[in-house]
């Protein structure tokens, strides 16, 4: 997929609020693309038509309270928009706290894998050694008989 959006460029689209494109204005509302200008032509005829879905008049009497409940839903959009923001910020540092937490982990297996190795490698040397005395034994005992055979 895409990659994921750095902390600046999701705070920097979360300020930008409704120009986001297609958002949740409310918690549980529908999904509304918008315009990136409120005042060109294209979004005027959109709300217009956005209120004869919902079934209400688009005479000029009812433009006034459209303007209206439009700068109420953009506060409402802003609010909705820095509490996401502020959320983001909180999730972000959890992360980082998570990365950093991560890191310390992977440091202390590698340590412990270390640790275990060089254990490992002292054992083996050991065992080695051991041996090696165990032969040495073995053959001074195999002279020290054949001397006792030859001038037994």
């Amino acid at each position: 997929g895409a990659a994921p959006l750095d902390f600046e460029e999701r705070r920097r689209r979360a300020s930008w609020g409704p120009l986001a494109g297609e958002v949740p204005l409310f918690p549980g509302g529908g999904n509304r693309r918008r315009s990136s200008s409120f005042h060109d032509e294209e979004s005027s005829s959109s709300s217009s038509r956005w209120q004869q879905r919902e079934g209400g008049p688009s005479n000029s009497s009812t433009a006034t309270s459209t303007s209206t409940s439009t700068s109420a839903m953009g506060e409402a959009a802003g609010r909705y928009y820095s509490m996401l923001a502020s959320r983001a910020e909180e999730i972000d540092s959890q992360a980082r706290h998570l990365e950093v937490a991560r890191e310390r982990a992977m440091m202390e297996s590698e340590r412990m894998s270390m640790q275990r190795m060089r254990m490992e490698m002292e054992m083996e040397m050991m065992q080695r050694r051991r041996q090696m005395e165990m032969q040495v034994r073995m053959r001074m005992a195999r002279m020290a008989s054949f001397e006792a055979a030859q001038w037994g």
